[in-house]
């Protein structure tokens, strides 16, 4: 309830990054003092909505004529719908740095996130599930990132597409429950937490929670020439170690090499380049790796005689208009609270109407309908979670 001079619409709060642990303690000693980790944050709130015109020989009829009526009623109306369906957009996908006059949403808060999974890795593809087995690999991964989080989730946020495949694979696993709402809507749920389709954008058919195509990464392996080569090197990628590796290796080479190792299938990593002694190789990522950010390779060179390799990410895989994989998407979850996520508004009315005023003068009169100023808040890292690069399509 911002008043007085100096005021703000500014909201600001401490938000737990990493809550502390608990102890057994000796008698006659003392607890090791630790404390729960945290961080000032603030938001400002913003107002949001739209107007809308109408020409004055409309009031012809009269101001009050159910004509005049009826169209001022449509254009709030729609105007209402509009404010609400670019809120839920804004509160998933806002950006401040691209819209200076918003807000940031849930989505650009986790990213970095304990609770944030899959930026790197393969991807979690939903439409290849056509068995039980096959359900239950892809809800252990699930259930593995909801237990990152700090209680049972209220929601899974997600598009009608994902949702779609997630109750088919939650009734593989059977997993999946039907409830009603209190408007008497179905609700369908995983674990008893309902899934949740935003919708559409305002003024689109693009979902809310969008799909993406991804760019595919690249890193470049670079040897250095400080004298007479000689020797070997290993390549190290998600844990995996290649066989040795001649120093004047070709790009097939390295790609062989890499192709022997049990987390990367054959076709998954291309590469070009001479060989490696004389020109840098870069190594490009596809098939599970398509369109993500994938773990940077590092390299042993403690079999190398005067040379060292060095590798370096020059095109990072992750979402964008590249030729990677096609079809992601990202589920979120939240629980709601006070002390988790809920949105943060002045006192008193969120919603407020102006209707076209007929008995003054000009043509055109105008209405208005506003939400807010209202923000989104995340007052702990883990009441949130992020799933990024599901496959649905």
């Amino acid at each position: 309830a911002p008043g007085g001079l100096g005021s703000t619409l500014t909201y600001a709060y401490q938000r737990v990054l990493a809550e502390r642990a608990a102890a057994f303690r000796a008698i006659n000693a003392e607890y090791t003092p630790t404390e729960a980790t945290k961080q000032r944050y603030s938001v400002d709130l913003k107002p949001l909505g739209g107007s809308f015109q109408i020409d004055r020989v409309l009031a012809a009829l009269g101001p009050g004529s159910p004509q005049v009526k009826a169209e001022v009623r449509f254009q709030i109306e729609q105007l209402v719908k509009a404010a609400k369906a670019f809120f839920a957009d804004q509160f998933v996908n806002g950006d401040s740095a691209v819209d200076a006059n918003g807000f940031d949403g849930i989505s650009k808060a986790l990213v970095g996130a304990t609770t944030e999974v899959n930026s790197a890795g393969p991807v979690l593809d939903l439409t290849v599930i056509d068995s039980k087995a096959k359900a239950l690999a892809a809800m252990a991964r699930i259930n593995s990132w909801l237990g990152l989080m700090d209680g049972e989730p209220d929601a899974i946020v997600a598009n009608k597409d994902a949702i779609a495949l997630f109750t088919m694979i939650a009734a593989w696993a059977d997993q999946l429950d039907k409830t009603t709402d209190a408007f008497g809507r179905s609700i369908q749920t995983y674990r008893g937490i309902p899934l949740i389709d935003l919708g559409s954008k305002a003024g689109s058919n693009n979902a809310v929670v969008s799909q993406y195509a991804g760019t595919n990464e690249k890193q470049t392996l670079t040897e250095s020439d400080l004298g007479t080569q000689a020797g070997t090197f290993k390549l190290i990628f998600a844990g995996q170690t290649t066989a040795p590796i001649a120093f004047d290796a070709s790009a097939a080479a390295i790609v062989s090499a890499l192709e022997a190792l049990s987390n990367i299938d054959a076709g998954e990593v291309t590469a070009t380049g001479g060989t490696i002694d004389g020109t840098p190789v870069v190594v490009t990522f596809s098939g599970r790796y398509a369109g993500i950010n994938v773990p940077l390779m590092t390299a042993d060179n403690t079999g190398l005689t005067a040379a060292a390799v060095t590798i370096a990410t020059t095109t990072a895989g992750g979402s964008g208009s590249g030729t990677g994989q096609t079809g992601l998407t990202d589920l979120f979850a939240l629980r709601f609270g006070l002390d988790g996520v809920h949105a943060a508004s002045v006192s008193g009315k969120i919603v407020q109407t102006w209707l076209p005023d007929f008995s003054t003068a000009g043509a055109v009169k105008t209405g208005e309908a506003e939400l807010g100023p209202v923000a989104p808040v995340l007052k702990a890292t883990r009441a949130a979670a992020a799933f990024r690069n599901v496959k649905v399509a």
